[in-house]
C-alpha cells in the first residue's frame, strides 16, 4: 500500500499491517506512547523497525522490545572508532556500540548499523576497523549507508584524506 504518514498525537492507525518502520529518530525518549502504540498495532503488524542511538538502546528493554513484535533496530554507529566519535560530538563509543549490539542481538532483534561515510578524520585505517566490526557484527540485518559531502570542496575536486572521493 505504500507509506504513509500517522499523527501519533491523534492515536493509533488500525491495522492490518507489513512491516511498520517506527520514525522516531531516537526510539525510546518518549516512552508514553511508543510503547501503547506498539502494542495495540502489533495485533495486524507483521513487525517493526526502530532506529535509535547505541546509547539510547542501553536503556531499552530488548526481550520485551521482541515480543511486542521489533524485528530490527537501526543502530547510530556512524564510525567505529572512537576518535572520530568523539570529533563528531557523538554520544557514543565503541564500548557502547559493542553492548548495544549484544543486548539487541541476544533478544533476536535484527541489528542494521547507520553508518556514515565521509566523517572529518576518516581514512583507510578507520574505515578498515569500521568494516571488521560490520563483518563480527551478530544478527546484522542490513546496513544504511550515508555519505556525509563537504560543501567546501567542489564537485570534481578530490577530497583529501577520505577513501571516497568525488570527482563529478
Amino acid at each position: 500500500r505504500g507509506v504513509a504518514p500517522v499523527d501519533w498525537q491523534h492515536g493509533c492507525p488500525e491495522g492490518p499491517f507489513g512491516i511498520v518502520y517506527v520514525d522516531d529518530k531516537t526510539f525510546g525518549q518518549c516512552p508514553n506512547w511508543t510503547s501503547l502504540c506498539l502494542a495495540k498495532m502489533r495485533l495486524q503488524a507483521k513487525g517493526f523497525v526502530v532506529q535509535t542511538t547505541a546509547r539510547q538502546a542501553l536503556t531499552l528493554p530488548w526481550a520485551t522490545l521482541h515480543e511486542w513484535g521489533v524485528i530490527a533496530c537501526e543502530l547510530g554507529v556512524e564510525s567505529y572508532n572512537d576518535a572520530i566519535l568523539h570529533r563528531c560530538r557523538k554520544p557514543a563509543s565503541c564500548a557502547f556500540i559493542d553492548e548495544a549490539t549484544r543486548r539487541i542481538s541476544q533478544a533476536g532483534v535484527l541489528v542494521c548499523p547507520n553508518i556514515l561515510v565521509g566523517l572529518d578524520g576518516e581514512n583507510d585505517a578507520t574505515y578498515a576497523r569500521t568494516q571488521l566490526w560490520l563483518e563480527r557484527c551478530p544478527n546484522l540485518g542490513w546496513i544504511n549507508l550515508y555519505h556525509v559531502v563537504d560543501y567546501r570542496y567542489g564537485g570534481d575536486e578530490t577530497v583529501q584524506g577520505h577513501v571516497l572521493r568525488t570527482t563529478a
